[in-house]
């Protein structure tokens, strides 16, 4: 799914927790949101997560500030948090060290460093880029012959 398109989405199912995509850091905002597309299902079972547990916070609620791709892992910071909320984010943390980045395969990833950047990728993935169909175009996937990402 298109990364504007799927912003869109998190805004829309959960307003609490991307509350800030869209707004300026000095208005609260989101520093940056980016992550392969392989990724999106991680994130909104991670999401889905997280907004249950801020719907249910008193007073001020703790809001997403980064989500982004770090040395081939999901970086996924909050305003603030309590234990819960940490402990699940650094499960999906983990979990996304077996998950293709670029297309979401969940068997035989490995984490490759490509161009400069660390990147967690499946076996078909790795095979398009020693092949030079897939590329990293400003750290989005791009497959060359077929147009999709």
């Amino acid at each position: 799914m298109d990364k504007e398109v799927f912003k869109n989405r998190l805004k829309k199912e959960f307003p609490l927790l991307y509350s800030g995509l869209g707004k300026g850091w000095k208005e609260g905002g989101m520093l940056e949101f980016n992550i392969g597309e392989g990724w999106q299902g991680l994130i909104l079972e991670l999401s889905a997560k997280l907004e249950n547990i801020i719907e249910k916070l008193p007073g001020e609620k703790p809001y997403a500030v980064q989500v982004k791709e770090k040395f081939a892992g999901l970086r996924f910071y909050m305003s603030e948090g309590t234990e819960e909320i940490f402990e699940i984010i650094h499960k999906a943390e983990i979990d996304s060290l077996k998950i293709c980045e670029c297309c979401g395969d969940a068997g035989g990833t490995h984490t490759r460093t490509l161009s400069y950047w660390v990147k967690t990728l499946c076996d078909r993935c790795i095979a398009d880029w020693e092949s030079k169909d897939l590329v990293l175009a400003h750290g989005d996937f791009i497959r060359k012959n077929v147009g999709e990402k």
